[in-house]
This record gives structure tokens, sequence and C-alpha cells, in this order.
């Protein structure tokens, strides 16, 4: 239960990064959790369509057996330059700060006991061949290969934890304005500026 939320809070985080609003309308005023809702169901749908689009190029790409074989290949060494292993340990890890300290570490070894990491890596390249053309692969190897991507990587949980709080303060405000039908004009969330 505690890693689903963990995997959910992280979808909501990828959702405000790529969203510039948050029930907000192009003014930035407030608007109706239904409106709100119905907007981005519809924002969802339509890029939804052009990501399938993309998607077809990769699958394609997949009939030359040559260039499936790189596609394979360029996925596994990204997979050993970006490890799933170690970003499931690592979510893992920061999931058990939520619990006592003396229950943390037999949660990290109940969950990585029943975790397949195989299967997880097999899953995650297949999807990698699926989604991504050969060029794509390539370019995000060579970004995670250079010192400048490699240093950028290992900084991704410091940046990660310097915005969850901020994001979840947003939420838990939004939420209660939402909850509590907030006031007409009323922004739903604090607009902070950035230093």
């Amino acid at each position: 239960m505690l890693l689903r939320n963990l995997f959910g809070f992280v979808f909501v985080v990828g959702a405000l990064a790529a969203s510039p609003v948050f029930a907000q309308d192009s003014e930035g005023q407030a608007q109706s959790a239904d409106k709100f809702l119905g907007e981005s169901q519809k924002a969802a749908e339509a890029p939804a369509a052009e990501e399938e689009v993309n998607a077809d190029d990769a699958v394609a790409e997949d009939v030359d057996e040559a260039t499936l074989a790189k596609k394979l290949a360029l996925a596994r060494d990204f997979h050993v330059l970006w490890s799933t292993h170690q970003q499931i340990d690592d979510a893992i890890r920061r999931a058990s700060y939520t619990l006592p300290p003396k229950d943390r570490e037999g949660f990290i070894a109940a969950m990585t006991s029943v975790l397949n990491y195989n299967a997880i890596d097999k899953i995650s390249i297949d999807a990698m061949v699926d989604t991504f053309t050969l060029d794509e692969i390539q370019a995000m190897v060579d970004y995670y290969r250079n010192p400048a991507g490699l240093s950028a990587m290992k900084k991704t949980n410091d940046w990660g934890k310097k915005v969850q709080p901020e994001v979840t303060r947003m939420i838990d405000k939004a939420m209660m304005k939402v909850r509590t039908g907030g006031l007409p004009g009323d922004s739903a969330v604090e607009n902070k500026p950035a230093p």
C-alpha cells in the first residue's frame, strides 16, 4: 500500500511538472474542481493520440532486425547507466522514512525480497524499445554517459527533495480550497516566486 501511494505521488508530481496549470485558468484564477478535471481530461486525451504516433514510429523501426538489435543493446546500456534496481531501492528507502525508525530496516528487507528486479528490468527494457526510436535511445545513453549527464542524474534526488515539500504544500492548500469552496477569484495555489 505504501509503495502504491509512493508511485501515485510520483505520478501526481510528474503530472504537475508537465502541466503549467493546477486548478487555475490561464489568468491564474481559481476554477471549480469539476471544470478543472473536465478540462484536464480533454487536455490529457489530445497528447495521448500524439504519443501513440510517436510510439508507432518506435515500433515501426522494430521490423528491421538490425535496428531492433541495436535498440535492445542501447536499452540495456541505458539500464546499466540508469539502474531501475537502484531507482526502486531509492524509492523504497524514501518510503521507509514514513515509518518509525525501528520499522525501516524490516520494511526495506521485506520490499526488496519480494521484488523481481530482473523482471522489472525486462519490462522496462521492452517498454523502452517499444516507446523510443533508436535515435532517442541513443540520445539518452549519450546524455547519461556524459559527465554532466551523470552529475545531473545524481542530483535528481536532491532536486526532488527540494521540490516535493513545496508541491505537497501547494497540493494540500489547493485541496483544502477545493473542499471548502475557496473564494471566487482567489488563486487555488499560492504563487510563490522562484528564488
